[in-house]
């Protein structure tokens, strides 16, 4: 199954190893053992997350960025994101509320005040995902009692034969169930 088609996917963005690690944990707590297929990247500055995403555009769904980051910022990189993709869930997490006005220039989804609140980390990112799912950003199925995702931008076509659903990708990949 192809990577793109399947997942919910995650990019990590923060300059500091301590807080990526703690939001890789928070993520696996979110939606491990859960009903949705799921991964995450980590990158360590705006820069490597853009760098990334020029070979892969549309590669994640979901953002958690760093505001205050070395180079790039988390509001630069969120605007060159939002140019790439209009339905990404953008959710900032600083150590500065006072910056939260500025996140709204980029349709930020949720703003996150370090140190994190495990909790509400976790209900941010359901309802990101729930968020998703009522814009229909997001074509759902199941295999084995799994929920799968795709992003609607990345399916050219979907094709049934008779018990059996093929999604054709415009990379050219397909999907079946």
């Amino acid at each position: 199954m192809d990577y793109k088609a399947s997942l919910l996917r995650i990019a990590i963005c923060d300059d500091q190893s301590i807080v990526r690690d703690e939001l890789e944990h928070l993520v696996d707590e979110a939606f491990e053992g859960g009903s949705y297929a799921y991964s995450y990247q980590s990158f360590s500055s705006g820069n490597a997350l853009l760098q990334h995403l020029e070979h892969d555009p549309g590669s994640f769904q979901i953002y958690l960025l760093d505001i205050e980051m070395e180079g790039l910022n988390g509001l630069e990189t969120a605007q060159q994101i939002r140019r790439q993709d209009r339905d990404a869930v953008i959710i900032f997490i600083t150590s500065h509320g006072e910056l939260m006005p500025n996140a709204f220039r980029v349709l930020a989804f949720a703003y996150l005040v370090k140190p994190l609140d495990k909790q509400a980390v976790i209900e941010t990112l359901h309802a990101a995902v729930q968020s998703l799912e009522q814009r229909k950003a997001l074509y759902l199925y199941s295999i084995r009692k799994k929920v799968y995702s795709v992003s609607l931008v990345h399916i050219e076509y979907i094709e049934s034969l008779g018990r059996k659903i093929i999604i054709h990708m415009l990379d050219g990949t397909q999907v079946e169930y």
